[in-house]
């Protein structure tokens, strides 16, 4: 019998046998797939884009109204061009200074204020409908233009999602020339397909998704600092907060860019701590807690990170614990004057959210529909009062439900499951500060944010947390991807 020895040494031109099991093989030092070329179209920072931002911004200031149709015509153009510069000035592009600086939080518009009711036609409405509309289109045409880098796209679920939009049209059809506002669902849904649209940009290099992450952390500090010194308020705030903690406490653990971190960080908490609500409290806690764990548990070429995956998964129960309390607890009126940091959250959970979401789902259940139901009312029960309740039911997936039906409804929480699910793996497998930042705060905003408010689905909000959360998720498989095939740590 003709044994070969385990000594035999391979000559050139041999090849020697690896063993199925890749324990049993001798280590090498595979060399990592190539990093992406740096692309033109692919530089996150366009200093002409922003200054037209910024002029849009100044006019709304000055002229609301016709600022307007402005941004309708900025954002169209932002959206169409898709590439990363369009980022920052598409947030810039969310502001409506007037409104900031008048202290309203909601940023929608106060029509019984004669000064801002003046020369609206009732046709405004429409210009906010058109972008989110813009979003569906032109990521339909990138999905099979070829020119486009589609790898690890997925196809499957972007089809479903398709298909949930033919119901969403027709649903939104039906209640035409009705008092609600027909448009609502089908902005919601496409603003909901957006982490298709950031999937489908061009690829950027980890120096080029940093800069991006830091050009957001620069917005992100000139906010605070505005809301810290003067009336100022939005819904952006809810954005714009965890992508600051995290970008701060990322940078401050890797010991990179210490004074803006460390300026970032104090700057957000004192404000989120001590000034805000009690979800932006959660969002900022939650996002720099995550980025802590993201960092101090990351191994050198590793592919995934159980311990921030376990996290994120131990967040989702606790929001769920959170909720089925909230939707089955009383509580008394008494407890309204519990001044307390336990007292207040506990009123706010059972008497404040907990009876909207439990007429939210009473209204599911009992009247079911197929097709969406924009601006759906409900009955509630607040502290022994019947109201009919007309604000939405103040969480993202019940949002979802209850205003784009038992059909594309589901496939929307599908969709942000993945969003979610995608950003912890890009978590997970790549290292750079730039991913990690766009993927973390897109988490807390759907996980921890969508809890009470469904901010991550509304139009001029929710487009600035899911397009980012498709370029971590794409960007971090381009790059660390084919590097970890290429070491035999991925098939396929």
């Amino acid at each position: 019998m003709n044994l070969q020895s385990p000594y035999t040494v391979i000559q050139p031109g041999m090849t020697a046998g690896l063993s199925y099991r890749p324990e049993h093989n001798p280590r090498v030092n595979a060399t990592p797939a190539p990093m992406p070329v740096e692309r033109a179209d692919s530089e996150p920072i366009n200093w002409w884009l922003i200054a037209l931002a910024l002029g849009y911004a100044l006019l709304s200031y000055f002229l609301l109204v016709p600022s307007i149709w402005v941004r309708m015509l900025l954002a169209s153009f932002l959206i169409l061009r898709m590439r990363p510069d369009v980022v920052i000035p598409y947030f810039i592009s969310c502001l409506q200074l007037k409104l900031n600086f008048s202290g309203a939080v909601t940023g929608d518009f106060d029509i019984g204020d004669n000064t801002m009711a003046v020369a609206l036609t009732g046709f405004e409405s429409y210009a906010f409908a058109i972008p989110p509309l813009l979003i569906s289109i032109r990521t339909a045409f990138a999905a099979v233009d070829q020119r486009v880098d589609r790898s690890r796209f997925p196809f499957g679920l972007y089809s479903l999602w398709a298909l949930g939009g033919i119901v969403v049209v027709v649903g939104a059809f039906t209640i035409l020339g009705s008092s609600r506002g027909w448009t609502g669902a089908m902005r919601m849904y496409s603003i909901v397909g957006s982490v298709f649209y950031g999937m489908l940009m061009p690829r950027m290099s980890p120096r080029q998704m940093s800069r991006l992450a830091t050009g957001m952390a620069c917005v992100c500090l000139i906010y605070f600092v505005i809301l810290e010194t003067v009336t100022f308020g939005g819904k952006l705030t809810f954005v714009i907060g965890p992508i600051g903690a995290a970008w701060a406490a990322i940078h401050l653990l890797s010991r990179k860019r210490l004074v803006l971190g460390s300026i970032l960080l104090v700057l957000t908490g004192s404000f989120c701590l001590f000034k805000a609500t009690f979800m932006v409290f959660g969002t900022w806690v939650w996002a720099v807690l995550a980025s802590s764990i993201a960092q101090l548990t990351t191994r050198r070429g590793q592919r995934s990170n159980r311990l921030f995956a376990a996290f994120v998964l131990s967040t989702f129960l606790v929001c769920v614990v959170l909720f089925c309390f909230g939707v089955t607890r009383k509580i008394s009126e008494s407890k309204a004057f519990d001044t307390s940091f336990l007292g207040r959250l506990e009123f706010k959970l059972y008497a404040d959210r907990g009876p909207i979401w439990y007429g939210c789902i009473t209204a599911l259940m009992e009247e079911p529909s197929f097709f969406p139901t924009p601006e759906r009312a409900f009955m509630i029960e607040w502290l022994e009062f019947k109201v009919l309740w007309g604000n939405g039911p103040h969480n993202l997936f019940l949002e979802l439900l209850n205003q784009l039906g038992m059909v594309a409804g589901p496939i929307a929480i599908l969709v942000l499951a993945y969003a979610v699910w995608g950003c912890v793996g890009a978590v997970g497998r790549d290292p750079s500060g730039g991913v990690r930042t766009l993927a973390i705060a897109a988490i807390c905003s759907i996980l921890v944010g969508g809890l009470t408010l469904p901010y991550s689905v509304g139009d001029r909000l929710g487009e600035n947390v899911l397009i980012p959360a498709g370029m971590a998720i794409a960007n971090s498989w381009s790059v660390y991807g084919p590097a970890l095939r290429a070491r035999g740590m991925l098939r396929g």
